[in-house]
């Protein structure tokens, strides 16, 4: 995989997922990302959709 795309409402009312064709990658959405920015979570690293060869780190600050 090069490149990774979420598709909006595509997690079913879940908030975090694994990907069935990786079992390495875990999908999450908007809420879950801002959930670790209010509660300050340490420790996890994020990466946004997109070029997985460069990827782009979600700030959580």
């Amino acid at each position: 995989m090069n490149f990774i795309a979420f598709i909006p409402e595509s997690l079913n009312g879940y908030h975090v997922v694994r990907m069935k064709e990786s079992k390495e990658e875990i999908v999450v959405d908007n809420f879950f990302v801002e959930a670790c920015r209010k509660e300050k979570i340490k420790g996890v690293l994020l990466v946004k959709e997109g070029n997985v060869r460069i990827p782009e780190i979600v700030d959580l600050k």
